[in-house]
Order: C-alpha cells, then sequence, then structure tokens
C-alpha cells in the first residue's frame, strides 16, 4: 500500500531562462553564466507549493594560461551563488597547475585545487584542498616510470576533518611481446581520530600475440 506526497490533480508549468557569454584572448578567457527557474502552481492543493522550486544561478569563470617551450602553466578560479527554496550556497573554486619539460624524455609537474561551499541554507560550510607532484621519466624502448605525491585535506562543520597523504610508482616495462605494469602505493588517511595506513601492491603482466 502507499499514498501520494502531491495529488494525482495537481498541475505546475516550469518557466527556465539562461543566459551564457565569455570571451576568449591568447592566454586569457573569462565567462559569465545565469540560470533562473521557476515552477508555477496551475491547479492542486496549497500544500503542493511545499514540492515546487525556484533555482537562481550564477557563475563566473576566468582560466589564465600561459606556455613556453619547456614550461606550460594555467590557473582557473570560479565563483558561483546558488539559491532555490531547499538550498542555497556560494561556491569558490580555484586550481593552479606547472609543467615543466626539461628534456623530451623527462616532465615534471604540479597540480593543486581548492574549493570553499559556503551554505546558508541549510547552514553549513565545507573546504577542500588537494596538491600533487609527480615526475614522468619516458624512454624510447617503452619502458616509462612515474613517481607521484598527493595531498588532500576536506574540512566539514558537520563531519569530522579527512587528511589524505598518497606516495607511489607506476612503471611499464617492454620484454618483446610481454609488458610488465608494476604499481605501489602507499595511503595514510586520517578521519576524526581515526588513522589508516593503507599499502597497495599490484603487478599486471600483459603479452601480446
Amino acid at each position: 500500500s502507499y499514498t501520494y506526497q502531491v495529488p494525482s490533480s495537481s498541475k505546475y508549468s516550469t518557466t527556465t531562462w539562461m543566459v551564457s557569454t565569455g570571451v576568449s584572448f591568447r592566454w586569457f578567457d573569462a565567462a559569465y553564466f545565469h540560470l533562473r527557474t521557476k515552477d508555477n502552481l496551475l491547479s492542486g492543493d496549497i500544500y503542493t507549493l511545499g514540492f515546487l522550486n525556484d533555482i537562481t544561478e550564477d557563475e563566473f569563470s576566468a582560466d589564465v594560461h600561459r606556455e613556453w617551450e619547456p614550461v606550460n602553466t594555467r590557473l582557473t578560479g570560479s565563483y558561483e551563488i546558488y539559491d532555490s527554496n531547499f538550498i542555497a550556497y556560494t561556491l569558490t573554486n580555484l586550481t593552479q597547475s606547472v609543467f615543466w619539460r626539461p628534456g623530451w624524455n623527462v616532465i615534471v609537474g604540479g597540480t593543486g585545487s581548492q574549493s570553499i561551499t559556503d551554505y546558508t541554507r541549510p547552514q553549513r560550510t565545507t573546504t577542500s584542498e588537494q596538491f600533487e607532484l609527480s615526475l614522468d621519466r619516458f624512454a624510447p624502448s617503452g619502458n616509462d616510470i612515474r613517481l607521484f605525491g598527493r595531498y588532500a585535506r576536506i574540512e566539514d562543520s558537520a563531519i569530522p576533518t579527512e587528511t589524505d597523504i598518497e606516495g607511489g610508482i607506476e612503471g611499464r616495462f617492454v620484454y618483446g611481446k610481454f609488458e610488465v605494469d608494476p604499481t605501489f602505493r602507499w595511503i595514510n588517511r586520517r578521519w576524526g581520530n581515526l588513522t589508516i595506513n593503507d599499502p597497495h601492491f599490484m603487478l599486471v603482466i600483459t603479452r601480446f600475440l
């Protein structure tokens, strides 16, 4: 048995407006996005209004990127304002990356991202950040090695803070018709008062016909 949460005789209409615009230059991009959605009750019980939703969303974003022969850099940021009957927040995002290629067979890279979500309906705040460093070495024979390290942190006013530290090495080695792919990762995770050390090792061997 079941009951209707919304009377089956209810009717409503949804109207949506959307605007998107932007500019693009050689090393700089910017964009703006606006969304407006409104539900209107046409017939039915007044309690149906509790299921209808009005949404307003505005997002501003910008991207700065620059490339030199051995270096590639990028910085991206966005700011979003979201408001509805059930949830409202502002979201700020930042991402950065830089890659340096000192030689044809080596790439050194670093990436990062930060996010702040400030909820006003319901009241809550969430912040997160992540950074990664990597070194990739390539060889004409197909033998490649990658070293990496990551750091991530998530803070939330409603749950314990989580921190992850990860490091590892990945490889790809070719011996005739065989390809060997070993991977080792070590993760240290902290969630509130709980600490977990989690090592991973995987070995994949493939034979080509």
